[in-house]
Formats: C-alpha cells, structure tokens, sequence
C-alpha cells in the first residue's frame, strides 16, 4: 500500500512516497513561499521516478500545522485534493507530534513568527515566547535561521532522520483519519 505524505509547514517542505515501513522516494527543499508553483511538479516528478501513479496511493498523511500559515494551506489543499480524487483517505499529524515523533523527546520548539517562538513542553502544555522573554535550554525542533541568533540561550538539537523515515516509522496512535483536513495555526490569521 503506497503511502504520500505532505509536509509544508517547516521551513524546509517535504513529500515522500512510502511502501509500508520502506521509503521508496522522498524529497526536501528549503521553502521560499513558492509551495504553490513547486509542489504538485515535486510530486508528479516523484511519482515519475518511482514509477508509480497516483492511483497506486492509498493514504495520504499531511502536516496540518502549526507553521508557515501559506505553506500549510497550499499542502492541506493539495493533499485534501488528491484524497478527494483518488477516494483515499487522508489523515493529518499536528508539527508537534511530528517532532515529537522524530526525537522522542520534549520540549519541542517552532518558530511562530519572526520574533516569537511556540513550545511543548509536554503532551498537554504549550505556549507562545515573545522576543524578549528570556527562554534557554534544550528544545527540539526548528527555528529560523534569524531566530537561532536572536534566542542565543537556546540550545537546538538537531535529528538526522528524514522526514520520510519519520512517518514511515510512526505509531498509528499519532495520526488522526479526516475526512478533510483543517490547518492548525498558531495564531489567528489576521
């Protein structure tokens, strides 16, 4: 069963094509507010080279947030689309359990902003910091470039797995089945 999943919330977006726990293709690039030009090409290239088609998807995993406000919403666009035409079911996976599913650990952080960052620090407990607020120790998760100088106390840790490797290895329990996926924002849109 071929598996796509979506991740355009980070600030380096992501699809990959998985077979059960295998990784068939998978690809990364930095987000640069193009996700609406580059998506649907990355993945009909991604399809190509796998030689698959869509009609051999049979779920859809998408990252509904929170993170970048217009890449969640082309992603969840793309993969409710797809789910929508090919009658597979899709299922969403907040950022947070995302994270938290590719280090195993909290406190987890997410830039929120260009100055405000939102942590985890448990199932249950997050929060938005605004620049200024003195916040130091170990997170895991990801900043933005600009926001890993500004909150120097800080100390980030980093994972090697991919995001394909993340959910082809995640536990059922951290996905929820939708029949359309809303985004999850950190903050109201404006």
């Amino acid at each position: 069963m071929k598996i796509l999943a979506i991740n355009t919330a980070l600030k380096e977006s992501a699809i990959a094509l998985i077979d059960g726990k295998k990784v068939i293709y998978e690809k990364s690039w930095k987000s640069s507010s193009d996700e609406a030009e580059k998506l649907m090409p990355e993945i009909d290239k991604m399809l190509k080279k796998s030689k698959a088609d869509y009609g051999e998807i049979k779920k859809i995993i998408v990252l509904k947030g929170p993170g970048s406000f217009t890449g969640i919403r082309i992603g969840i666009t793309a993969a409710n689309t797809i789910s929508y035409l090919l009658k597979a079911p899709i299922y969403s996976l907040t950022t947070f359990d995302y994270l938290y599913e590719k280090f195993k650990k909290y406190p987890t952080i997410l830039y929120a902003g260009r100055k405000e960052v939102y942590t985890k620090s448990s199932a249950k407990e997050d929060q938005i910091i605004h620049l200024g607020t003195e916040v130091e120790g170990h997170f895991y998760g990801e900043l933005l470039d600009e926001q890993e100088k500004l909150f120097e106390k800080i100390k980030l840790e980093k994972s090697k797995k991919t995001f394909g490797q993340v959910i082809a290895n995640l536990s059922p329990k951290s996905l929820k089945k939708e029949k359309i996926v809303e985004p999850l924002y950190i903050k109201k849109p404006f």
